[in-house]
């Protein structure tokens, strides 16, 4: 991680694609940008790198969220998702739960199904 420009609170972020799964040894930049009520909001968080991911739209352009992530969505700041459990961003959560999602993402290991003629 290092900044974005000569700003503290404006982050770039290299994740390394893991082995075994459709990004391996790819690098994957993602912007995140702290707004100036955080930790009541989350931040701004957009990936760079254009790539196929189900949870992230490379068409939208940057300035607007391109990430789908209950964690990140500023529409589900302190709420919880009845039917996944998934929860929106509250103030007790940290740029490492952020990392740690995106991370998350990245390294989730595809199942290949194989059919077979019988």
């Amino acid at each position: 991680m290092e900044p974005w420009g000569r700003s503290i609170d404006h982050l770039r972020l290299t994740i390394i694609g893991k082995d075994d799964t459709p990004y391996e040894d790819g690098r994957f930049v993602f912007e995140i940008k702290f707004p100036d009520n955080y930790p009541f909001a989350p931040p701004y968080c957009y990936a760079v790198t254009l790539m196929w991911h189900p949870n992230i739209d490379s068409s939208i352009p940057p300035g607007k969220l391109n990430i789908c992530l209950d964690l990140i969505n500023p529409d589900k700041v302190g709420k919880v998702d009845p039917a996944t459990g998934a929860s929106g961003w509250t103030p007790s959560k940290t740029l490492t739960n952020i990392i740690e999602a995106l991370k998350g993402m990245m390294h989730v290991e595809f199942i290949q199904t194989y059919w077979l003629n019988a």
